[in-house]
């Protein structure tokens, strides 16, 4: 009986030290997550730094890697198996924070469309800041080349597109007046 009562107290002990564990990692996810959100909303990111983020990704992965080293040595093994599980997922979470401040600083700036004639694929980009848009195409994937420029104004609920000698519509992702007045194109808008 005494042998059975000292199995279910080790037992019970394990188990509250592997939810101590969870816990502890789950407080160091949530941190990370926090400390990254905080840290990116300050920076002003565009995809010129996509590097960067690699850059910081792998930082915090040795970070943790190198507490890891320390708890090791100092003979904490839970410890060490936590900062070597927190440093992927740290640097899982710096990339997917990263990601989305950039994507969310970008909307800021700009909104996308695209639609397709034939073979070709027309990108239409509204500048927010500088009431200008832009449209591009390209004729394979990976090549893109300018086609039109000019300014934008808001009309009701569309935005009214005009160059010295165009003038076009978008009106609930639908671009009116590509190449004849009376023309509808159902545009994806990038997200």
């Amino acid at each position: 009986m005494a042998n059975v009562y000292f199995v279910y107290i080790h037992v019970v002990c394990h188990f509250m030290k592997t939810s101590v564990k969870i816990t502890i990692l789950i407080i160091l996810v949530i941190v990370d997550f926090i400390a990254l959100s905080i840290y990116t909303q300050k920076l002003k990111l565009d995809p010129s730094v996509a590097i960067g983020i690699i850059v910081i990704a792998l930082f915090i992965f040795i970070v943790n890697i190198l507490i890891a080293v320390f708890f090791l040595i100092f003979k904490k093994p839970s410890l060490t198996g936590l900062f070597v599980l927190n440093a992927f997922l740290a640097s899982a979470i710096s990339v997917y924070v990263f990601e989305k401040e950039m994507k969310k600083q970008s909307n800021l700036l700009s909104e996308s469309w695209q639609f397709q004639k034939n073979d070709t694929v027309f990108s239409l980009t509204r500048w927010k800041k500088r009431n200008e848009f832009s449209m591009n195409y390209s004729l394979s994937p990976g090549s893109s080349s300018g086609f039109l420029d000019g300014k934008y104004f808001k009309e009701n609920n569309s935005w009214i597109l005009v160059t010295d000698s165009t003038k076009m519509k978008i009106e609930n992702n639908v671009l009116i007046g590509f190449r004849k007045p009376a023309d509808t194109i159902r545009m994806l808008k990038d997200e």
